[in-house]
């Protein structure tokens, strides 16, 4: 399948903003989303790895821009006006694509 004809979700937040998101994410842009939630992490024998915070933020942001399609139909860079809505309602819809789509590696908490 190309990216023209993959599955989509339609995510709807309680303010009524609809977030087109694709379904999954290819192999590609999984292996992608790895180099940016790993890097610069080295790891010492008998060393517990960590994954610093500012991965976990740069890598979630990196997740929704390969996801959404479109917001509130709008497809000319929809993860600007994504990020512009309320955080509240940001945290419900980005908590509702994680939900419907497992694409994140990062853990749900």
């Amino acid at each position: 399948m190309s990216d023209t004809t993959r599955e989509t979700i339609t995510i709807t937040t309680t303010n009524g903003h609809t977030v087109v998101v694709n379904a999954y994410l290819t192999g590609r842009e999984s292996s992608d989303l790895r180099a940016t939630l790993f890097a610069g992490i080295t790891v010492k024998p008998g060393d517990t790895p960590s994954v610093p915070l500012a991965n976990t933020v740069t890598h979630e942001r990196a997740t929704l821009e390969k996801l959404i399609v479109s917001f509130d139909g709008n497809t000319d860079n929809p993860i600007a006006k994504f990020e512009n809505m309320p955080s509240d309602e940001y945290d419900e819809a980005v908590a509702q694509i994680k939900e419907k789509t497992r694409a994140f590696l990062v853990p749900k908490k």
